[in-house]
């Protein structure tokens, strides 16, 4: 009777070595949730246990790679252990691409994962449009467009120069952008050389891509004042392009009008625009020798030699450089070019540029100041 128990205990315990020895280890099993709020960079996804196969849950979350079959070896989340339905914050990705993605979970037998699931990243090369400048002075612009970042933070910066070669570049206050709306930017440059055409665009660069704004142009404007050109602009007309610029300093302080003739030179003009011409009739008339509108057109100056004697009206205009007191323009009375009426042999016209003094006639022979002046 022993002996058939010692055998029945026998049997059981080789039947149960066999069964835990056949046993097969089980991964857990789970499914992949489906992806939602895909942007350019991010997503999220998840899985839900459904088994946690021979031994318990030690970690899960979703891995993912843009091969089909992505594995926990490559990029993934970890979202703690156990069962039941768990979310993941996937980051890091490329805009506009394609990824797959799958739910994983770990015990002691190893990783189980669930089906693999595909999207695209949002995403595509910014959207970029150049506007015209603003804010245009002698030396400064402000520089405009508008862009769409498509999902990825985009670098925004204008390219400007004195050509379509550029050569310099400023970055936008509002740089990087990021969004899917139309956003405008702006910057402004300084330093610019007043007077002078700058090309400029919009160049934006996300990691899908660099985009241009069309070339535009804007040129710097003249201002009263300036030093442009071999002396101080004093007069700009409504083209801003062009007007009238006075010496930096005095040809002299006390020179006659003419060269000791007392003869009707034909120098009528009174106007901004006969300085020139009545320059030109007066060296005509009067020829060689030492006198206001001689001593203007023989200037050379600052690499410039089309100095002339101003007509009455272009004295008035340059009293302004007195009023802001640049070119040690004095509070004194200058040669004009005009005579004093179309049959003066003996007088010609003279103005200060201070207000208080004004206009005066004098007679050719005294010894007034000459300023010479140039057109642009």
């Amino acid at each position: 009777m022993k002996s058939i128990i010692r055998i029945t205990i026998l049997s059981l315990f080789i039947l149960t070595v066999i069964f835990h020895s056949c046993k097969k280890e089980a991964a857990p099993t789970l499914t992949t949730s489906a992806i939602s709020n895909i942007t350019g960079t991010t997503a999220t996804s998840g899985g839900t246990i459904t088994s946690e196969g021979s031994g318990t849950i030690i970690a899960r979350g979703v891995c993912w790679s843009t091969g089909i079959s992505p594995t926990i070896t490559e990029n993934k989340t970890t979202d703690g252990g156990g069962t039941g339905t768990f979310t993941s914050n996937i980051t890091g990705l490329n805009g506009g691409t394609v990824y797959y993605v799958r739910a994983y979970a770990t015990n002691s037998s190893g990783a189980g994962y669930g089906t693999a699931l595909s999207f695209t990243t949002l995403g595509q090369a910014p959207l970029a449009t150049s506007q015209s400048a603003i804010n245009v002075t002698s030396t400064s612009a402000t520089l405009r467009g508008i862009i769409n970042a498509n999902y990825l933070s985009t670098v925004v910066t204008f390219e400007y120069g004195t050509s379509t070669t550029y050569g310099q570049s400023a970055t936008t206050t509002q740089s990087p952008v990021t969004g899917s709306t139309n956003i405008n930017v702006s910057t402004t440059v300084i330093g610019l050389t007043l007077g002078t055409s700058y090309h400029f665009r919009i160049k934006a660069v996300n990691t899908l891509g660099t985009t241009y704004g069309a070339d535009m142009i804007f040129t710097t404007v003249l201002a009263v004042g300036d030093f442009y050109n071999g002396g101080y602009i004093f007069y700009v007309d409504a083209s801003n392009q062009h007007g009238l610029i006075a010496a930096p300093s005095d040809q002299s302080t006390g020179i006659k009008w003419n060269n000791g003739s007392f003869v009707v030179t034909n120098a009528a003009g009174f106007s901004t625009g006969t300085g020139q011409t009545n320059t030109n009739s007066i060296i005509a008339v009067q020829g060689e020798g030492n006198y206001a509108a001689k001593i203007c057109d023989n200037l050379v100056l600052n690499g410039y030699d089309d100095w002339f004697l101003p007509s009455y009206g272009e004295v008035i205009l340059m009293r302004k450089l007195y009023d802001l007191r640049i070119g040690n323009l004095k509070a004194d009375y200058y040669w004009s070019s005009t005579e004093y009426s179309a049959n003066s042999k003996y007088q010609a016209l003279s103005v200060s540029p201070s207000d208080i003094v004004g206009t005066a006639i004098f007679y050719k022979d005294a010894l007034i100041n000459v300023r010479a002046v140039r057109a642009f």
